[in-house]
């Protein structure tokens, strides 16, 4: 048992940004903004790879904050102004961002090797204080977004979701980000109650099957995670379909 000390780093890590991630994810299904956080974690992707080529001078984290920001602030300008054309130029502003990292990168030995620690994370190598910048994060996020009138929430939303993303971005790589923002606000979706706890549960049991299953068959842990949520998504989808088929009523011929 002890062996396996080592795994409760990642595991919390997957917890936290899980309990991070899911209250923004039901946020986004609700704006009807699906792609914004893949299109603001890429704009962090970048801001962290200009910083490791380019600015060497700034940290790896404000660069990546600092564009995460500037992406979060077009797609609000975006949704206000061009609302019927929100989604499709969300996706142009990921593509924008995804072209300008390889670019960035594309004279960098190593390039290659930093765009790919982008996406797929490197979990398994997250150590108890790689997570109390989340953390932190989390705390004064919640207690700003409790403590001010609710009138000035809106404004509010999407720099908060630019410094979560981006810090959950460091933990897990945008693969993950992406997959749980979305994945588990979109299997409880249909639940009138109790849907953000079991949201959490949802992930936090993906996400430790994930890390099981990658190390027991020595497989890349990001791409593992993401396989064996979505398996287990589409698992939970026949399930609650068959319960509900089995609880509705047959109705009289």
């Amino acid at each position: 048992m002890t062996d396996y000390l080592w795994l409760w780093p990642p595991l919390l890590a997957g917890l936290l940004v899980s309990v991070s991630l899911i209250p923004l994810g039901h946020q986004v299904l609700q704006r009807g903004v699906v792609f914004m956080d893949l299109a603001i974690a890429q704009w962090a992707v970048l801001g962290a790879l200009l910083a490791q080529t380019l600015w060497l001078e700034l940290p790896s984290r404000w660069g990546s904050l600092l564009a995460a920001l500037v992406g979060a602030l077009t797609v609000a300008s975006l949704v206000r102004r061009l609302p019927a054309y929100r989604e499709a130029l969300i996706g142009i502003l990921y593509v924008l961002a995804a072209a300008l990292a390889v670019l960035a990168v594309h004279q960098d030995p190593h390039g290659a090797q930093r765009l790919a620690q982008a996406l797929t994370g490197d979990v398994l190598w997250v150590s108890a204080h790689d997570l109390w910048p989340l953390l932190a994060a989390l705390l004064i996020a919640a207690a700003v977004w409790w403590l001010i009138p609710a009138v000035l929430r809106p404004w509010l939303f999407y720099p908060l979701f630019a410094v979560v993303v981006t810090l959950s971005l460091e933990l897990v790589g945008l693969y993950l980000v992406f997959l749980l923002l979305i994945l588990p606000a979109l299997v409880v979706m249909h639940l009138s109650s109790g849907g953000h706890g079991l949201a959490v549960l949802f992930a936090v049991f993906g996400f430790s099957g994930g890390v099981a299953a990658s190390v027991w068959a020595d497989w890349p842990t990001g791409p593992t995670i993401v396989v064996v949520m979505i398996l287990l998504a589409l698992v939970w989808r026949v399930l609650a379909g068959a319960v509900g088929a089995v609880s509705e009523p047959r109705r009289p011929s």
